[in-house]
């Protein structure tokens, strides 16, 4: 019995493929695996700041940094990697996806490797959802593989408080620059829009809802900079389908006069059901600057 044990001890032993590595974070839950390529070490970076985290904030960009990426074959003095990156939601779907990120790369010499994926947190809240990476040797057979689970949270720089209407995001989008807002600091030559997607809970009446949509920006005097009672007077009579505001976005633009601003702002903004007492406020303090110094 004891030489019967050897024997399949060594077969089982020899069976391992010692180029393959795995790797989970408790934190995270991230889970790496190398096949014939390794990484150093894997950075989650957020807003161009290392942050060991799963859960973002709408609209911050994550970058995901595989730092002394080896194990490729060389020709000459170049190595050819290649980096593909699907998000996939809570079914399973895959609602992003880039075949190769490094299409255009006709090899490189970098030592020590970095190679980066990114994404901006701009899907739905409170779902979750994966990041599937992985790398591979163009003129080999080397891969690694990289999985995060994560979330996203409302954005930080609105704060959001609903008495029974639901939403899917609400947040602030610069159509100047043509990205979600990240910040409390904003510029005051650029355009802004208050994005809602995804409302319901408002009273049904014939498939209609009535809702009342207001916004207002008062600077640090208590001076209005903007006060709009209802954006959506051409309807408050008639209403709109339920389906119509679920389907689509509720938005309101935001640009600003030139001269002297008193900051901070305070930027209010409510959604009310006409016919209940449901109702979403949206809330933040903006300091608007003359300028961007990025």
């Amino acid at each position: 019995m004891k030489y019967l044990y050897s024997i399949i001890f060594v077969i089982l032993f020899s069976s391992c493929d010692f180029r393959q590595s795995v790797n989970r974070d408790i934190t995270t839950g991230a889970y790496s695996r190398g096949d014939g390529l390794s990484s150093d070490n894997v950075l989650i970076e957020v807003d161009k700041k290392v942050a060991n985290r799963n859960v973002f904030f709408f609209g911050e960009e994550v970058n995901i940094i595989f730092n002394d990426v080896v194990g490729f074959k060389k020709i000459d003095t170049k190595v050819f990697p290649g980096v593909s990156v699907n998000i996939l939601n809570s079914k399973k779907d895959t609602i992003q996806s880039s075949l190769d990120l490094l299409t255009d790369l006709e090899g490189t010499s970098l030592l020590p490797l970095q190679l980066k994926a990114k994404f901006t947190a701009i899907f739905p809240r409170k779902e979750q959802y994966e990041m599937h990476i992985k790398i591979w040797d163009k003129k080999g057979d080397g891969q690694y593989f990289y999985k995060l689970p994560f979330t996203i949270e409302d954005s930080k720089v609105l704060e959001v408080k609903t008495n029974g209407i639901k939403y899917t995001n609400i947040y602030l989008w610069n159509e100047t620059q043509s990205k979600p807002v990240i910040d409390k600091s904003i510029v005051q030559d650029d355009t802004y829009i208050l994005i809602l997607e995804g409302l319901k809970g408002l009273k049904d009446i014939e498939g209609k809802v009535f809702p009342v949509f207001s916004i207002e920006l008062l600077d640090s005097k208590g001076s209005a900079l903007i006060a709009i009672p209802n954006l959506l007077q051409e309807v408050e009579d008639t209403g709109v389908g339920i389906k119509t505001l679920y389907q689509n976005q509720l938005t309101a633009k935001i640009s600003f006069n030139k001269g002297e601003i008193n900051n901070p702002c305070t930027f209010i903004a409510v959604i009310k059901d006409k016919n209940s007492n449901k109702k979403v406020e949206i809330s933040t303090e903006l300091e608007i600057k003359k300028y961007s110094f990025e």
